[in-house]
């Protein structure tokens, strides 16, 4: 074979080889890029447990009542030259249950927190409705700290455990009762109601 032939055919193998590689990599590269959409599936919205969530207003009551010793034992202030007490009771309920739960208490000089519960059928009246604030208070004069109380009574724990009454007279209007569940008398300047207030939205 000549020397013109066998350069003939270096070239020819060369080009076919490239041409090759050309193909190959056209190839590679007119191929789709296959891209796999990952699918996040939704996350559920779980509402709050029954009985969780934050405590509902059943209502505000103000008012201004005479300085008697109820009042004076519930709000700490203190009966000597004390013409009225001011009153501010802030009631809370469950809002999946509807069961009484928190109040807070608001007055002249002096703030309170407890629980409260609603008491229907009092005195054998089927329509009389009676809620009662728990809280803790001093002893009451007349008892003379009897035996009981000696028993029970713990400074350091703010005082004996008592109950305040309140008559819904309806749902606007409250009346403070005395521990028998009498509905207290005020006097020509102040009562014993505690009336329902709209507060501004905020």
């Amino acid at each position: 074979m000549t020397r013109r032939a066998i350069i003939g055919l270096s070239v020819a193998i060369a080009g076919g080889a490239a041409l090759a590689a050309y193909g190959l990599s056209a190839h590679a590269e007119a191929a789709p890029h296959e891209s796999v959409a990952a699918t996040v599936p939704a996350v559920p919205q779980i509402g709050e447990p029954p009985g969780t969530g934050p405590d509902s207003l059943v209502g505000v009551f103000e008012g201004r009542t005479p300085c008697g010793t109820i009042a004076a034992d519930f709000t700490g202030f203190p009966i000597a030259n004390c013409e009225k007490v001011k009153w501010r009771v802030t009631l809370f309920r469950d809002p999946s249950t509807r069961k009484a739960t928190t109040y807070s208490f608001k007055g002249t000089r002096a703030t309170r927190q407890g629980r409260w519960r609603i008491e229907r059928g009092v005195g054998g009246d089927r329509n009389r409705v009676v809620y009662h604030l728990d809280y803790r208070g001093p002893p009451d004069r007349r008892t003379d700290l009897d035996v009981r109380d000696r028993d029970i009574y713990q400074p350091a724990d703010g005082g004996l455990p008592k109950v305040l009454s309140l008559l819904a007279v309806d749902d606007n209007v409250l009346l403070l009762l005395d521990r028998e569940l009498n509905v207290l008398v005020g006097d020509a300047s102040w009562s014993y109601a505690l009336n329902r207030i709209n507060l501004p939205a905020r």
